[in-house]
């Protein structure tokens, strides 16, 4: 019987004490980050990249969602149509509604900056190569009040400016267009713009930042294979960077990143990385997730893309975050 009873408890101990894992990588579960990172990309689909070259894949910048703790996939569809717009998923994302941004029933939610003003966190939208603004002010003339709105879009010219290479100051309300668009072609990359207003979010404890980078979209638009290549060569790139500067240092940072509109490859009978054919693409009804950090287990498994915004905070009844029930989640 004694036996029996110290087998029970060592069977006990060792349970408690094993390392918690998810993706063969040491993880915690239910704990609240101090700082978000989400980058959404609309077009992107895991298999492009595997049309980095291969000195790329082989070499030191190897494909970096392998870096990420979990994977899954949302449905980017609404209440009223299977298929829904890039500004409609992106908003739908920022504000965990359903709905229809046409309808603006899409904005009529309070937007994830708005809630987590009263718990000391300065947020940030950067937009590259598109945006959602005027859009979702349509809707509502308050939807940006508590965010920051950085836009990097050829030809947008917007009363203030900024530049990676000058000061940049973070202020609730305020939208500002990349210098380097004024004349045309952005030359400030999304790496420089992100890094430069990171550094500005640092004196925050608590920071959000929201990336929606619509070029590689607007490349698979053209038929741009050229670019299309350089720019998942740059995303690649640009998440390596994003966890050996930050995510790796400051260890509390949840790092997302998600597709919208995702466009599937289609190699026809070639099974050569050659053969990609940006007019084979077709437009699929699910788009990628990848989570590391805090709460990234809450983004297994498949899930309608606007459920990422409650997912972001969700917790189990043993470990709630102190602003969960105002949240409302």
């Amino acid at each position: 019987m004694n036996k029996a009873i110290y087998i029970s408890i060592l069977l006990f101990c060792l349970s408690c004490a094993r390392t918690k894992t998810i993706n063969l990588r040491p993880h915690s579960f239910n704990s609240p980050p101090t700082g978000i990172i989400h980058l959404v990309i609309p077009g992107l689909s895991e298999e492009q990249f595997l049309f980095l070259d291969e000195k790329t894949i082989k070499g030191a910048t190897y494909i970096a969602i392998k870096n990420f703790t979990c994977f899954g996939s949302s449905w980017a569809h609404n209440l009223t149509k299977m298929r829904t717009n890039i500004a409609t998923s992106l908003v739908s994302q920022m504000t965990g509604s359903a709905g229809s941004l046409n309808q603006c029933s899409e904005v009529s939610l309070v937007p994830i900056w708005d809630k987590l003003k009263p718990f000391a966190y300065k947020s940030v939208l950067l937009e590259v190569g598109g945006s959602v603004y005027s859009d979702a002010l349509k809707c509502d003339k308050e939807f940006f009040k508590n965010t920051a709105v950085f836009t990097s879009k050829e030809g947008l010219t917007a009363k203030n400016t900024f530049h990676y290479q000058d000061k940049v100051e973070v202020s609730d309300g305020q939208r500002l267009s990349d210098k380097s668009c004024a004349k045309g072609e952005c030359f400030s990359s999304l790496e420089n713009n992100f890094f430069k207003i990171w550094d500005e979010l640092k004196v925050s404890k608590n920071k959000y930042m929201m990336i929606s980078d619509y070029t590689l979209m607007n490349h698979i638009n053209k038929r741009d294979k050229e670019g299309f290549l350089k720019k998942i060569k740059e995303i690649n790139l640009f998440i390596n960077q994003v966890f050996s500067r930050i995510v790796n240092i400051e260890q509390n940072v949840l790092f997302l990143v998600s597709g919208t509109q995702s466009m599937n490859v289609s190699l026809g009978r070639s099974f050569s990385r050659k053969s990609l054919n940006l007019r084979r693409m077709q437009k699929s009804m699910t788009g990628p997730i990848w989570a590391y950090g805090p709460q990234a287990e809450n983004f297994c498994g498949s899930y309608p893309e606007y459920e990422i915004y409650n997912r972001m905070f969700w917790q189990t009844q043993e470990f709630e975050i102190p602003f969960k029930d105002l949240l409302n989640l």
